[in-house]
């Protein structure tokens, strides 16, 4: 009888069988390398004990290789219990060092995300703005205020609205931020005790300086109701009651006289005119002639026109402007004075030094018609500013008049140019101001 093994390709007899040795541990395996001897289990085990070069645990293996992909069957590498624990990857076309280390000192669950495209994965460590250098413009990051560092951790696009105080470098105090004139971040050095941060103009940084002495300007007082050092005196225009004021008429020009209002007709021929001129300003208390054009002062009145053509009108202060009942023709006139002109149907702004004369059209925007607010601002030296409604129609500051003249009267008047009847038509009282403490 012969017995036959699967997956061996011969059979084995009884005979055989019984004609094997045994082989006992002592004997050893090794010894009975042969086809004739049958190894006991004891043997067997002696001689499995004997072969050198197995490992019990993978730990003993300190070479270990892969012979294809690890499959990790959805568990991971790692060891739970030390989170010190260092995994340490080769690093192929390293120049200086070998291997690249991730050590983990995180308490809760972290990932490390790789862009979808060939690129550096950037530290997550914070950098302190100090050693950033030049920023690029790609570079986003938000800058911590509990350490002044940027940090990367978080989404990044808003580093400048995020700056916080704290983040700021050490200055001196005193100093403020600003930008010099190529547009490059400076500061304003700090001013001493009552310095005020001053505007130097565009293109040029702010600065401390020294404030100014507070002062009045003509027009803040009038504002005011002159309750700051300006003394405001009402007069009556009207020459019926005020013996003061003086009325003129040429040719069948005439003045007509209400409780509230004074109309001044030039009537239907050409020269025929009225006029009205106020006391001599220019004299001071003890009788002798003031500097009057080297005073501050303002003049408001107010009228309005019937017509708007072929009439010569004016308004102001200036005794040469008018006279024997005449306006002068064509708004011309270079004796000292300041005030308003019309030429037919165009406004001037006027003055003059008793020698050459400023004149400015501010005709747009005014209709002559209505009845209108005019206030004339004189800055003695400095300039006169024109107003009608409240609002600077003009500023001149050249040509002003200087010094003593029996002319600093207040005058108006209105002569007809041609045949069409021209009235003037004016509030009975005006306002003359002059600014206390001046030399009268």
């Amino acid at each position: 009888m012969a017995f036959k093994f699967p997956g061996v390709g011969s059979s084995v007899s009884v005979g055989e069988i019984e004609g094997a040795t045994l082989v006992t541990a002592a004997e050893t395996i090794a010894a009975n390398d042969n086809d004739t001897t049958i190894p006991t289990s004891a043997a067997t085990k002696a001689y499995a004990d004997g072969v050198g070069g197995g490992i019990s645990n993978i730990v003993e293996d300190v070479t270990p290789q892969l012979g294809a992909n690890l499959d990790l069957n959805t568990f991971g590498i790692g060891d739970a219990g030390d989170l010190t624990k260092e995994i340490t990857f080769d690093v192929s076309g390293a120049t200086t060092a070998s291997t690249a280390t991730i050590v983990s000192s995180h308490t809760t669950d972290r990932t490390i995300t790789l862009p979808d495209a060939t690129a550096t994965l950037a530290t997550t460590a914070e950098t302190a703005m100090s050693s950033l250098g030049t920023v690029s413009t790609g570079l986003t990051g938000v800058l911590r205020a509990d350490s002044g560092v940027l940090s990367a951790d978080t989404d990044v696009t808003d580093l400048v609205d995020n700056l916080a105080v704290s983040a700021l470098a050490d200055g001196t105090d005193g100093e403020l931020i600003t930008w010099d004139a190529a547009g490059a971040p400076a500061t304003v050095a700090a001013g001493t005790s009552t310095h005020v941060l001053t505007s130097n103009g565009a293109g040029a940084a702010p600065t401390f300086q020294a404030a100014t002495a507070a002062t009045t300007e003509v027009g803040d007082a009038w504002d005011q109701g002159f309750s700051e050092g300006w003394l405001i005196n009402p007069f009556d225009l009207s020459a019926d009651s005020n013996a003061e004021m003086t009325e003129s008429l040429a040719s069948t020009g005439s003045a007509d006289y209400t409780p509230f209002q004074i109309r001044l007709i030039g009537a239907t021929s050409s020269g025929a005119g009225a006029t009205i001129e106020g006391p001599g300003l220019s004299w001071n208390r003890e009788g002798s002639m003031a500097q009057a054009w080297d005073l501050d002062f303002v003049l408001e009145g107010n009228f309005s026109l019937s017509d708007a053509a072929t009439q010569d009108v004016f308004f102001g202060i200036g005794g040469g402007c008018v006279g024997s009942g005449l306006v002068v023709a064509d708004a011309t006139e270079t004796s000292r004075h300041v005030g308003f002109f019309v030429q037919d149907a165009t406004l001037y702004a006027s003055n003059a030094d008793n020698t050459t004369q400023t004149t400015d059209d501010i005709s747009a925007g005014i209709t002559l018609t209505n009845f209108n607010t005019y206030r004339i601002e004189y800055n003695a030296g400095v300039n006169i500013l024109f107003y009608v409604n409240g609002t600077l129609e003009s500023t001149s500051s050249t040509n002003l008049p200087s010094g003593s003249s029996t002319a600093f009267t207040p005058a108006y008047g209105i002569t007809a140019r041609g045949t069409n009847d021209p009235a003037m038509y004016l509030s009975r009282f005006a306002f003359f101001a002059i600014k206390a403490g001046q030399t009268w």
